[in-house]
């Protein structure tokens, strides 16, 4: 029987376990943030070019380090 993994953990390949995710949750809570940042920067501000920059910021802080990560264990696998 496979045990289900849920979206805050992976598969850790070389010790056959299941972990936490920390990038994961990094992705999430930066996400959350960037949602509610959105809603009280728009109560009282317009849409800008200061605004967008800062969602795209925050967007890729989000983000960037599981794509990162996936790159770094792709150069692993086809060698230096």
């Amino acid at each position: 029987m496979e045990k289900k993994i849920g979206f805050f953990e992976t598969f850790n390949k070389t010790s056959e376990r299941i972990e936490k995710s920390s990038t994961r949750l990094q992705q999430f809570l930066t996400l959350i943030f960037i949602f509610f940042f959105t809603i009280i920067y728009l109560g009282s501000h317009s849409v800008d070019l200061d605004f967008i920059l800062l969602d795209l910021i925050f967007l890729v802080a989000a983000f960037a380090p599981k794509y990162l990560k996936d790159f770094i264990d792709l150069k692993e696998k086809i060698g230096k």
